[in-house]
């Protein structure tokens, strides 16, 4: 190839230089090239375990000081999701790639899957994604050694600490304490009547859900806005309108979510309007 030439002084260099010190030097630029690629975002999801519920927890880079941190937790399935979201300072990610390279997590994908399978057992999945384009996921279905699962509760521990030394952003409030009422329940509807829901507020994304209780299949169109309620008048801050349509069946749910533009939403009340079907709701520290 033509660009033999181009690599010709690196050639001459390691074949002057003793095996070992050949090994040690592409090592070395490896793992400082690695080292050099930035982190982007790290995030973790647990889920398929006989209860239904799933944990999920993230952190993604905002900007060169801060990244955002975020929790969400069912404990059944159709429950609504607990969510609780941080600022936390960029650093934690560079952090986080250090524990990446120091315990060889690149190469966990590439690892034998267990050949033990377990009914009703939950399902952890790891995912880290770099500067350069490079994303690197496994699950605990591969098997994984004690010592990479220390590394990765080393990224988890850190996460609690940053979490802990900061204060929880204002969101949209859960209460499932008591999952006897069907109000805690996002899969139900009341017959006759068609009303919206919302799911969840996460990383400046608002999740809804339509209920149909009507004996009529809908079809809506996808406009949705998005009001602030400032003294007892709604102002529109969001707005997105579309020729797309949806369909709803009868006595059935449909959810889907929307990402708001700019910046998190403010504590106070709001209404969301998703094809004329409104929701009011209130954003607040917990």
């Amino acid at each position: 190839m033509k660009k033999t030439g181009k690599n010709l002084p690196l050639i001459l260099v390691l074949s002057a230089l003793p095996l070992c010190a050949v090994i040690m030097f592409l090592f070395n630029f490896s793992n400082k090239s690695e080292k050099e690629n930035r982190l982007l975002s790290y995030s973790y999801s647990y889920g398929g375990d006989m209860t239904g519920g799933s944990r999920h927890t993230s952190v993604s880079r905002i900007d060169d000081s801060f990244a955002l941190l975020s929790y969400s937790h069912t404990s059944w399935h159709s429950q609504y999701p607990e969510v609780r979201e941080y600022y936390v300072p960029a650093s934690v990610l560079e952090q986080i790639s250090e524990i990446f390279v120091s315990y060889k997590m690149k190469h966990f994908s590439k690892l034998r899957k267990n050949p033990v399978f377990a009914y009703d057992k939950g399902t952890s999945h790891y995912s880290f994604s770099f500067e350069n384009g490079e994303n690197t996921s496994f699950n605990s279905n591969l098997l994984i050694s004690k010592k990479g699962y220390e590394g990765i509760k080393k990224i988890h521990d850190l996460l609690t600490e940053a979490s802990k030394k900061t204060e929880c952003l204002p969101g949209f409030f859960v209460n499932n304490s008591d999952f006897d009422n069907e109000d805690s329940d996002i899969d139900t509807f009341t017959d006759g009547v068609c009303n919206i829901r919302i799911i969840s507020y996460r990383k400046n994304c608002l999740e809804y859900q339509i209920a149909n209780g009507l004996p009529d299949k809908l079809k809506l169109a996808r406009n949705i806005f998005l009001y602030k309620i400032c003294d007892g008048a709604r102002e529109e801050i969001f707005r997105r309108e579309s020729s797309d349509s949806f369909s709803v069946n009868s006595k059935s749910t449909y959810s889907d979510s929307v990402k708001l533009e700019g910046a998190r939403l403010e504590e106070g009340r709001y209404i969301l309007s998703v094809s004329g079907y409104e929701q009011e709701f209130e954003i607040s520290r917990f």
